[in-house]
Parts: structure tokens; sequence; C-alpha cells
């Protein structure tokens, strides 16, 4: 029999005593739900309170067969021995009628928790959701060189005179950089609207114009310097194409008219 946690949720018993042979494979399982899950695309989507990330037990299936060189029931039987490890849950899709006056019922869709075959795996459309987290080491690399600077900085009492006196002299230099970057949109602002108003309204500057695009490096943020170009009236441009398309659209019915009559006259 199938035990149920404090949240409603079935999970299945583990076995008191395993040999070494079924400890490894265990161990080898349970590092390969971690890499799935992070390689797995899912959706996210709010089940109980509670928000978390699901998947289609097809979509499991072929992403074992095509990123770790699974066969088909090879994922199946992966898929079974998560479901009953309780690492993945089966969900349920549950439909409700909403009925409107004077349109057609509408059909919603909500995710719950399969009650009835709980533990059993369908490589189909059958959605399930994962009960662990994806290991990210961007974030491990992150909090571990802030603890690391934690660290040092709690301990420079005890760093060496020369070690101090260095770090000192680095971070009084590098304060004037950072005081730049805080008033650096107010320099750009001022000088795009000195430029602008100067130049009667007629040229827009701009200074570091990739400054902000983060889909950029570090170094082509900084590229170009500056731009300085002539400030475009976009109502302009937009009356001028309209203007365009009106006379093209007048053209190409006077040549239908004219094919009209042509073929008129043959007859």
């Amino acid at each position: 029999m199938a035990k149920k946690d404090k949240k409603g949720e079935a999970v299945a018993q583990e076995p008191k005593s395993m040999s070494a042979e079924e400890k490894k494979e265990f161990k080898e399982l349970q590092k390969l739900a971690y890499k799935a899950c992070s390689s797995l695309q899912s959706k996210e989507t709010v089940v109980g309170g509670r928000r978390i990330r699901f998947f289609s037990g097809k979509k499991f299936c072929q992403h074992l067969e095509e990123k770790y060189d699974k066969s088909h029931s090879e994922a199946h039987r992966i898929g079974s021995q998560l479901l009953r490890d309780g690492v993945i849950v089966r969900l349920a899709i549950d439909e409700k009628v909403i009925k409107r006056s004077g349109k057609a019922d509408k059909v919603q869709k909500s995710l719950t928790l399969e009650r009835k075959t709980p533990f059993i795996f369908s490589d189909d459309m059958t959605p399930y959701y994962w009960r662990i987290e994806p290991t990210n080491y961007k974030s491990l690399f992150i909090g571990g060189a802030m603890l690391v600077a934690v660290l040092a900085v709690v301990l420079m009492p005890l760093w060496p005179e020369s070690v101090r006196r260095t770090v000192s002299n680095v971070g009084w230099g590098l304060l004037p950089l950072a005081l730049l970057l805080l008033v650096m949109p107010i320099i750009r602002w001022v000088l795009q609207k000195v430029v602008y108003f100067l130049t009667c309204k007629k040229y827009n500057f701009v200074l570091l114009p990739n400054l902000e695009d983060e889909s950029l490096g570090v170094l082509d943020s900084f590229k170009p310097v500056y731009e300085f170009d002539v400030v475009r009236d976009d109502f302009a441009e937009d009356s001028d194409s309209d203007e365009e398309e009106m006379g093209d659209g007048e053209a190409s019915g006077q040549e239908d008219e004219e094919a009209a009559s042509d073929s008129d006259d043959n007859e």
C-alpha cells in the first residue's frame, strides 16, 4: 500500500534494506533525475496553492531517448521508477464546463493530483511534475563567491599590512568609477536634451547608446561611444508610406480596369 504525505500526495514506501548493487542503481537513477530535471523543458502552473513545473510522459521519454541515448523501454522503466520513488508525481486533467448565455459553452481545464492511479506511468500526454529542484550551477557559483567575499572582509584585520594597504588603494581608486556609473543615466539624459534643443530639435545625441542593452557583453555595451543622427519624424514617414501604398493601390486598380476593358473588347 502506498502512503500519503502531509499534502495528500501519494509517495512510495522505500525498501528497508538494499543490496550494494541496488544502492548503486538508486544513486545513478537519482543523478539522472537531477540532470533530466535541469535539461527537460517544462511549464509552470499552480496546483493546490503551490507553483510546480510539469511535463508530459511523452516528452519525458523523448528527452531521455534523444539526450541520454535510452531506448523507449528504458525511458518508460525510468519514468515508472521515479514515479514509485516519489521524484515525479502524476497529475490529472480536470475539465469544467462553463455555460455562457448566448455563446457556446467554454471548457476550462486545470491540473489536479491523480488519486486513482498515482503510480502508473504513461508515455502519452499525461502530465507529471517534479518534486525536486534543478541544479543551478550559476547560482551555486555566485553564492560561493559571495560567501568567500564576506569571509575575506570579516577576516580583513588578519591580513598582512601590505595587502590591506593595496586593497584600500584599489577601493579608493574604483570609487570614482562607481560614482560615475551611478550618475551616468543623468549625464546621458542631460546631454541628449541639451543637443536636442540647441539644434532646434533637429539632431539627437546619445552617449553610450548600448549601455542598458542586457543582451550584449560588457565590452560591447560601451560600443559605439556615441550616436549623433537626425531626428526622425515618425508621423511623416508613416504618412509617406500610406501615400505610397494608396498610390500603388490606385495603380493596381487602374491596371485591373484596363485588363477588364481589354477582355470585354476581345469578347
